[in-house]
């Protein structure tokens, strides 16, 4: 190992490579035995050497070992499966692991008065499904592997993950990287193997930088090129690129080569959107849309164009609408009501504010401009616990009851949010866009259906962009209810024209067809031979690329 923690994880965690693979033609039973000697529970090895050589008494004449090639563990699945994994590295202080030579025992560092137990640390990693790892130095590393997800969803989980813990830890050195590892037999990951391939984060994270922003957290570089335009990331010019945070703004545009990209080849869809939210404002009768597509298609950049001719329309119109953008959270799909939640947020304007009770006093007053005193009461008691802006000591007997009856409660929640959405829609239409609907929560799904059902004759339109995933979830909400888009792949001619916007009109010819050819009408998978091809003396470098590197978990 490179360096002491690498070592260490190694020779606690990891299971040791079967002696087959180093021994072709080794024996099963052999091999078998061997491991089991080497096992690293104490309790599961031989008890003593006259175990050891009655086992060998056991296994009987042995063949000599074949030539190399002729193992008898097959090499596929099960012994050296590559899967992607993700991987966040959490140092409470600064320590002295410089390399692999360093004499021991190393002194352990002792961390700060107000850093928080690692019990803490290891129950927030575990929430969002890591398995942790706990270094002799106080670390920890928190693995998040890829079983079914795709590359920029697991890259996202691990960064989303440390900036959970940078809430708990504020001054605790914290990297993130991702790579593809070889399985272990027993199922696990070679966590000292990953360590190692993230040496340099590493050894920043461990000797520090004091001209560096602490709050930082280091990523490495197949991390950052799969985290999108949710998450502001920097690059430092002497070190790796830093995750500061999530982007406040929603609705921020993808850049590639520190270019907006355009909205290209989608006319078509953009006159579905636009005519269908236009019936709705006119006719004032609540409507639903639904665009499906695969990852990285554009679903993404439709919506925003969207929007941005939407806002365009109704300024050159003189006319307003209430347009709410929320979005699913892969964290949050069994969370009740969440997307309602965000969407009763923003249509009340609770966020920016902590107090609890500043919060239920701005719903309160919203809710009063737009319902009639004998409906205010209930209907604000409803919401206000949807959003959880009040104790137990202050509802009423009937919400009390609905908190111990799901389907009660599911009641209540329907009525309450129909006669607001019926009130506000009455003042002004409301346009709800709900982006990564795939990983929304089925009650909010259910409810929001519900409400364009008994909103027949009220400017409400609901919007929701999602992947395939979506009717994979939910195959039969919303299926008579909303008009389905499926988003295709950008024809070769988008394509072209696409490349041509960021890289100039100077490209050669043969460059753009290998690319298009590469892309598949995938706009996110043309990025990497855009990137690529920005450098001229690269070009040559465009018949090996079979599938942009950093997105080889969606292939």
């Amino acid at each position: 190992a490179e360096h002491v923690p690498a070592m260490l994880t190694r020779i606690l965690f990891e299971v040791p490579r079967w002696m087959s693979q180093i021994i072709a033609g080794l024996p099963v039973m052999l091999d078998d035995l061997i491991t089991h000697m080497l096992a690293k529970e104490p309790t599961e090895r031989l008890a003593n050497a006259d175990a050891l050589l009655q086992a060998l008494d056991g296994l009987g004449p042995l063949p000599d070992p074949r030539e190399p090639g002729e193992a008898d563990h097959e090499s596929g699945i099960g012994r050296s499966e590559q899967r992607l994994i993700s991987l966040v590295l959490i140092t409470l202080s600064p320590a002295p692991w410089q390399d692999a030579t360093v004499e021991l025992p190393v002194p352990l560092p002792v961390a700060a008065a107000d850093a928080p137990s690692v019990d803490k640390l290891r129950d927030r990693l575990e929430s969002f499904g890591a398995q942790v790892l706990s270094l002799v130095d106080g670390s920890l590393v928190a693995t998040f592997r890829a079983a079914g997800s795709l590359a920029s969803d697991l890259a996202a989980l691990a960064a989303r993950c440390a900036l959970s813990i940078r809430e708990i830890a504020p001054r605790a050195c914290i990297a993130v990287g991702t790579s593809r590892s070889a399985l272990q037999q027993n199922g696990g990951f070679p966590a000292g193997h990953i360590l190692e391939q993230f040496d340099p984060l590493l050894r920043i994270n461990s000797a520090g930088d004091s001209g560096a922003d602490e709050t930082a957290i280091l990523l490495d570089e197949m991390t950052a090129n799969l985290l999108d335009f949710r998450f502001d990331t920097e690059r430092n010019a002497s070190g790796p690129r830093r995750l500061k945070g999530l982007r406040k703004e929603l609705d921020a545009n993808r850049k590639l080569l520190g270019k907006t990209t355009p909205c290209i080849g989608r006319d078509s869809e953009l006159g579905i959107l636009s005519s269908h939210v236009q019936q709705c404002l006119i006719d004032s009768g609540a409507k639903a849309l639904l665009v499906l597509g695969s990852p990285g298609i554009g679903k993404s950049r439709l919506r925003q164009e969207f929007l941005r001719s939407l806002h365009t329309q109704l300024a050159q119109q003189q006319e307003s609408a209430e347009i709410v953008l929320i979005r699913g959270d892969s964290m949050a799909m069994t969370s009740p009501y969440g997307l309602v939640r965000a969407a009763l947020q923003q249509l009340c304007h609770l966020d920016g504010i902590s107090s609890r009770t500043a919060r239920l006093h701005r719903l309160t007053d919203k809710l009063a401009t737009r319902l009639p005193p004998n409906k205010l009461p209930h209907v604000r008691d409803v919401l206000a616990e949807l959003c959880d802006l009040h104790g137990d000591d202050v509802v009423s007997v009937k919400l009390r009851r609905a908190r111990t009856d799901p389907g009660l409660m599911r009641q209540e929640v329907r009525t309450a949010l129909c006669e607001f959405l019926s009130a506000e829609c009455a003042a002004l239409p409301v346009i709800l866009v709900i982006d990564d609907l795939q990983w929304a929560d089925p009650l909010s799904v259910e409810v929001l259906g519900t409400a364009v059902q008994r909103l027949d004759s009220q400017p409400f339109f609901l919007m929701g962009f999602g992947r395939f995933d979506f009717r994979e979830r939910f195959p039969y909400l919303w299926k008579d209810l909303a008009l389905e888009v499926v988003l295709r792949g950008l024809g070769r001619k988008a394509s072209a024209r696409l490349i041509h916007e960021i890289l100039g009109a100077d490209v050669p010819a043969e460059v753009v067809e290998r690319m298009v050819d590469q892309a598949a009408g995938n706009a996110l998978y043309l990025e990497e031979p855009v990137s690529l091809a920005s450098c001229p003396t690269m070009h040559h470098d465009l018949g090996s690329l079979r599938a942009p590197n950093v997105h080889q978990g969606w292939m």
